[in-house]
């Protein structure tokens, strides 16, 4: 529940928030053969049984799991929980959440946050890397203006052959 509305009302939906190769290739559902053989844990797939410490063991096609699953590049990492296809927030709204501590990360001096973003077809918000394109760009056409006025003010003609000192030259008579 969230400020008191059904999650499913509002739209809250966890299906698109694994990656589409997680989901179709390293996830995927095993072959009916694969869980009935000596080495497939039918448990496992079919998200029953529990691990010897009491922890249910997720279902292997769940896309939490597929998301939580997935390894975290830098030390500061956000995973996506889910996702608002038809609600629309309006500014100023209060949005109540109810959170279970179910692994606990300051052990280690973790820390969890919740975050409310908007996202576009190319992810959310990134200055950093909006800011290295135009960098790397401005360096681009910099580097080409350098070399058209290098070729225009010294640039040998158009085709003449570059003399340069062989081997053969070298040898002494």
């Amino acid at each position: 529940y969230m400020g008191g509305i059904n999650a499913e009302y509002m739209g809250c939906n966890k299906t698109g928030i694994a990656w589409k190769s997680d989901r179709e290739k390293k996830f995927k559902k095993p072959d009916p053969g694969y869980t009935q053989s000596s080495l497939g844990n039918l448990a496992f797939y079919a998200g029953e049984g529990e691990s010897p410490d009491g922890h249910i063991i997720p279902i292997q096609t769940d896309e939490d799991f597929m998301v939580w699953m997935r390894t975290a590049s830098l030390p500061t990492f956000r995973k996506l929980y889910r996702r608002f296809d038809t609600f629309t927030f309006e500014v100023g709204t209060v949005i109540w959440i109810k959170i279970k501590n179910r692994f606990p990360v300051s052990s280690f001096g973790g820390k969890k946050f919740v975050i409310l973003s908007t996202t576009t077809w190319i992810g959310g918000k990134n200055y950093f890397l909006g800011t290295a394109y135009v960098v790397v760009g401005c360096l681009c056409f910099i580097l080409a203006l350098v070399f058209v006025i290098k070729h225009l003010m010294g640039g040998r003609g158009q085709g003449d052959i570059p003399t340069f000192p062989s081997s053969y030259d070298r040898r002494p008579n």
